[in-house]
C-alpha cells in the first residue's frame, strides 16, 4: 500500500486504505449494500453473523481514528494494513443478502430474477473484470520441459516435412520429455541399439537426430549418412535428413 502517510487525518487514512482493495473497489460497495439488505431481511441470525461483527470491528480495527495510532510509525505495517480486510467476509455477505432477500419474494419469478441481477452484478463489478480472462493464453512449455529440449523441439517443428517426425535423441531424458512437450514427435531407439554405440547408416528411417556436441564419432557417422546439422543449441546438435 503506497501513496499515503500515517501523518494523515484518520478518515483520509481509512479511505485510502479501502481504496487499495480489489481496486476499484466497486465490490465492497456491493458488499456493502447487500449487508444492509442481509440485516433488513436475514433476520436475526444474519445479523449476528454478519452486522455486529463489522460493526464491532468498525469501531476498533477500522476505526480511522484509532488504528493509525495503534500502527504509530511502522511503515512495514503500514503498507500491508490493507490486508486486515481480508477479515471482512466480503464473498459471503451479498451471498446472504440475495438469499435472505429472495426468501422473503412470494413467487418463484421474482427470486430467479434477483438471483440473475445479484450474479450479474458480481460478475461485471468484480475484480479481475470477467473481460481480462478473453485473451488469456495457456503457457506453451505447460511441462516445464528443459529449456533446450523446448528449442530443439521447436527446430525440429518448423523444419519437419511431416506432422509426425521421427526423431532419435542420444539423451534418454530428452527423448522422454520430448514425448511430453510435443505428442506428434515420434521418439526413435535408433541411438539405443543393443549392439553399443549408435552407428546409423543410409538406410536409417529417422527424419531427425539430435546429438550431444561432444559426440564427434557420431556426427560424422551422421554426415556420412546423408544427414546435415541444420541448427545446435549450447549443447546439442540437430542433424535433419537431407
Amino acid at each position: 500500500m503506497t501513496n499515503y502517510l500515517p501523518t494523515e487525518s484518520g478518515l483520509s487514512f481509512l479511505l485510502k486504505t479501502l481504496s487499495q482493495y480489489q481496486a476499484p473497489g466497486y465490490y465492497i460497495i456491493v458488499a456493502a449494500v447487500f449487508l444492509v439488505v442481509a440485516a433488513v431481511s436475514g433476520g436475526r441470525r444474519v445479523r449476528t453473523a454478519f452486522l455486529y461483527p463489522l460493526i464491532l470491528l468498525i469501531l476498533t480495527v477500522f476505526n480511522p481514528y484509532v488504528f493509525p495510532l495503534l500502527l504509530g510509525n511502522n511503515s512495514r505495517f503500514i503498507e500491508n494494513y490493507y490486508s486486515v480486510l481480508w477479515i471482512v467476509p466480503i464473498t459471503m455477505i451479498p451471498a446472504a443478502g440475495v438469499v435472505s432477500a429472495a426468501s422473503r419474494l412470494p413467487h418463484i419469478v421474482p427470486k430467479i430474477l434477483l438471483t440473475v441481477f445479484a450474479l450479474a452484478v458480481l460478475a461485471l463489478l468484480g475484480t479481475p473484470r470477467l473481460r481480462s480472462y478473453a485473451g488469456t493464453e495457456m503457457p506453451a512449455n505447460m511441462m516445464k520441459a528443459d529449456a533446450e529440449l523446448v528449442t530443439i523441439c521447436d527446430y525440429i517443428a518448423a523444419d519437419a516435412e511431416t506432422d509426425a517426425p521421427v526423431v532419435a535423441f542420444e539423451r534418454a531424458d530428452f527423448a522422454e520429455e520430448a514425448m511430453a512437450y510435443n505428442p506428434a514427435i515420434l521418439i526413435s531407439t535408433a541411438l539405443y541399439a543393443d549392439e553399443g554405440a549408435p552407428s546409423p547408416d543410409t538406410e536409417s528411417t529417422e527424419d531427425f537426430f539430435v546429438i550431444r556436441k561432444e559426440s564427434s564419432e557420431l556426427e560424422k557417422a551422421l554426415r556420412s549418412s546423408g544427414y546435415k546439422a541444420i541448427a545446435h543449441t549450447p549443447d546439442s546438435y540437430v542433424f535433419a535428413r537431407r
